[in-house]
């Protein structure tokens, strides 16, 4: 019996040393921008130089890293429709800059560098979707994985973000359904400029429409990474079943959306969630899975 349960234990502990996801730095960030087409040169190189400014100080000047990106994205707002680059290059500013709003809590702030002044609205705007409470946000082109192939996105309106709604157990008994990792799962944001600095946002569910700019395989990326250490958690009930017995439930990596159908996960002995993570991914390729249906796992 220990035989074959320690021979899980290793594939499992092999297979979790490989990291789902990767961050891109600062400046492979910039790299992604740095080859601008003839025909958009005229209006890029400025806002251009912005985005890599505001990519030199996002982590110690985080509220002039705001303002740049917010200029540079204003600038660029006209041409991103059309034009390639200034749609990447209008995402990788409007994203960066509404992550560290969100993670510094800068709503209701004013912002300024290099002469531009911006006010940021009181709040971020989810009514009419499921989306609960958001903790942080994440620019989804600032990471990539070679774990889950091939990519699910879908390219639009609006900036690719990933939604982490931590857990407590506070938030646990208003949401059942929650794993200790939280919700990690895509929206999409958009921007208004009501007037010449005054700028508000709007988080949608990415599969309110296929119109919409989202990343589904991100999500899937972090949570199997957030949830490595279950692989010993898995041996742990084999051996002791009785230490779970009390924590066992039903959970999701998304907020609970009532007009879709359940699909439940069971995973086999010594298993965990993380099983069936890439299983899920490949589900999601489809977009009447995505739009229809909603994944649990029973853990």
């Amino acid at each position: 019996m220990i035989r074959p349960i320690l021979s899980i234990f290793l594939c499992y502990l092999l297979s979790s040393c490989v990291s789902s996801v990767i961050e891109l730095s600062q400046n492979e960030q910039t790299e992604l921008l740095r080859q601008i087409p003839s025909d958009e040169k005229c209006y890029a190189k400025p806002s251009f130089r912005k985005i890599r400014m505001a990519n030199g100080m996002y982590y110690h000047q985080p509220k002039k890293a705001v303002a740049l990106y917010l200029a540079a994205a204003k600038e660029l707002k006209p041409y991103q429709i059309q034009a390639p680059w200034a749609h990447k290059a209008y995402q990788q500013a409007l994203g960066k800059g509404l992550e560290l709003i969100q993670n510094h809590q800068l709503w209701g702030t004013s912002v300024s560098a290099a002469g531009q002044n911006f006010q940021i609205a009181a709040y971020c705007d989810t009514k009419g979707s499921q989306l609960t409470e958001i903790d942080t946000l994440y620019y989804a082109d600032k990471f990539t994985s070679s774990a889950f192939t091939p990519a699910i996105e879908t390219h639009g309106r609006g900036v690719p973000m990933i939604a982490h709604t931590q857990w407590s157990e506070a938030r646990s008994k208003k949401l059942p359904f929650i794993p200790e990792i939280g919700y990690i799962y895509s929206v999409t944001a958009l921007a208004h400029w009501s007037d010449a600095n005054f700028v508000s946002f709007q988080l949608l569910d990415s599969r309110d429409s296929p119109q919409l700019s989202a990343d589904y395989t991100i999500p899937q990326a972090l949570a199997q990474t957030a949830t490595k250490s279950l692989v010993y958690q898995g041996i742990i009930n084999v051996l002791r079943p009785e230490n779970g017995l009390e924590s066992m439930s039903l959970i999701s990596s998304e907020p609970i959306d009532p007009q879709r159908i359940p699909v439940i996960f069971v995973h086999g002995l010594a298993a965990t969630p993380k099983l069936w993570v890439k299983p899920a991914h490949e589900l999601l390729e489809d977009p009447l899975i995505r739009d229809h249906y909603q994944f649990y796992a029973y853990f």
